[in-house]
C-alpha cells in the first residue's frame, strides 16, 4: 500500500510541476493583449497605431477610410449594409496583433 501511496504522490508532483511549467509559457504576453488598438480610447488608439500621414487617426480607421474612398464610393449602400461578423473579427485581431491588414482581399461593407 506504501508503494502505491508513493507512486500517487510522485505521479501529483510530476502533474504540479508540468502545471507551473505551463504556467510560465503561457505568462508570455501577447501584444493583442497587452497593447490592443480596439477597446480602448481614441487618443490610446492613435497612440498605439499612428497614421502615415500624421492625421490624429488610428491606422485601421485611415486604412478603411482610404479604401472606401478608392472603391466603395460606388458602392450602393456603402454604409447601410453590414459586413459579415466574423471577417470583421479577423480584421480586429489581425490590426491588434500588427499583421499586415489587406482591405482589398475583403468586400466594402467588411471595410465600412
Amino acid at each position: 500500500k506504501k508503494k502505491d501511496r508513493d507512486k500517487k504522490t510522485d505521479k501529483k508532483c510530476e502533474k504540479e510541476k508540468a502545471k507551473k511549467v505551463k504556467q510560465s509559457v503561457e505568462e508570455t504576453v501577447d501584444i493583442a493583449d497587452a497593447l490592443p488598438m480596439f477597446g480602448v480610447s481614441l487618443e490610446l488608439a492613435v497612440e498605439r497605431s499612428r497614421c502615415h500621414d500624421g492625421v490624429d487617426l488610428p491606422l485601421p480607421i485611415r486604412e478603411c477610410i482610404d479604401y472606401v474612398e478608392a472603391v466603395g464610393i460606388s458602392f450602393e449602400g456603402v454604409y447601410k449594409i453590414s459586413g459579415t461578423k466574423t471577417k470583421v473579427s479577423q480584421i480586429r485581431k489581425m490590426y491588434n496583433h500588427r499583421q499586415n491588414v489587406r482591405l482589398s482581399d475583403y468586400d466594402v461593407p467588411t471595410a465600412t
